[in-house]
This record gives C-alpha cells, sequence and structure tokens, in this order.
C-alpha cells in the first residue's frame, strides 16, 4: 500500500511488460492523465532528460517501498508511524514548495493501519501516545507536528537498525 500525491505517477509498472495488478482508491478529488504506454515509452527511448527524470523517480519509489517493508519487519508501532509520516510530510513539501508542521492528510485510521500493518485499535494507540508525548496531533484529517526534532528521532531508528550505518548519516537518511 502506498499514498499517491498530486502530480505522482500511477502504474509505472507498464514499463516492464506488465499489467497493473492493483486498484487505487481516491481519498480526495483527483484529476488524472493518462498516458498510452507505446507514446510514453517511445518518448523515453528519444529524450534522454525525461529518461533520467522517470529512473529518478521510480528510483525514489523503491527506495520508498524497500523503507517501508524493512520497516514493518523491524521497527516497532512508533516508529513505523514516524517514518511514514515524516515520509508523506516531504513528498507533501516537495509537491507544495512548504515544509509547513502542518498540513492537511485526509486518512482514516484504516488508512495508517493497512500501510503499517497494524490494527486500527493500535494505530489510535500510538497516535495518543504521540499525542500524550507532545511529538504530534491528528485530528479530523489535519496532522500537526509538534516535536519535529523527537519525530525525527523516531523515523531515524529504520536507519539505526541496519548496518553498518553511523549517527551522523542515520540523521541525513532522515532528513532526506
Amino acid at each position: 500500500l502506498s499514498f499517491i500525491l498530486p502530480g505522482e505517477l500511477i502504474g509505472a509498472d507498464f514499463l516492464g511488460g506488465s499489467e497493473n495488478h492493483f486498484a487505487v482508491r481516491a481519498l480526495t478529488d483527483i484529476q488524472l492523465c493518462e498516458f498510452d504506454p507505446e507514446q510514453l515509452v517511445s518518448l523515453l527511448t528519444k529524450t534522454h532528460d525525461t529518461t533520467m527524470h522517470m529512473l529518478a523517480v521510480l528510483g525514489h519509489h523503491c527506495k520508498d517501498l524497500e523503507e517501508t517493508i524493512y520497516s514493518l519487519g523491524k521497527c516497532s508501532a512508533m516508529e513505523r508511524m514516524a517514518n511514514l509520516i515524516v515520509g508523506l510530510r516531504a513528498r507533501i513539501a516537495a509537491s507544495e514548495g512548504s515544509g509547513a508542521l502542518q498540513f492537511d492528510l485526509p486518512l482514516r485510521r484504516y488508512d495508517f493501519a493497512d500501510a503499517l500493518g497494524l490494527t486500527p485499535v493500535h494505530v489510535s494507540r500510538t497516535f495518543a501516545q504521540l499525542k500524550s508525548n507532545r511529538v504530534l496531533e491528528f485530528r479530523s484529517g489535519i496532522l500537526q507536528i509538534l516535536n519535529e526534532a523527537r519525530l525525527l528521532e523516531l523515523a531515524s531508528a529504520l536507519y539505526r537498525s541496519r548496518a553498518p550505518m553511523n549517527a551522523d548519516a542515520a540523521n541525513e537518511a532522515a532528513a532526506s
């Protein structure tokens, strides 16, 4: 499960010649721009800049998926939540050009549960703990980060649990 933000690509697996085997559910109103796969492949073979941009986008997507899989197996619920929120915030900031500590996040507890491999009850408990620790609040589709440093520290547990990596590299990776 992943969350697609404005301007992001859906269904890039056609580049490998396979069909999509997933569904997309919109949580908000959306506009789609459909590309003919053959025309897109033709464009990619003719323009180096477009090809390099597409490779960068797909590389970031693969990195995000690898981190999600690793997080599911190695991190606590709190660390998974922090990692997801830090990642979403970075992507929202890139698409909107803002690094705001409060932003719309039209997700329900069930959406978080599916993405994090948790039950909705565990998601509620994790949000309650993050709120009581004054790290963040999530209410009515609005997420407010109260302690950015602590949130980044929790998210960087993903990087600390991978060896070999020193603390400076972990902090740099969590910030990117």
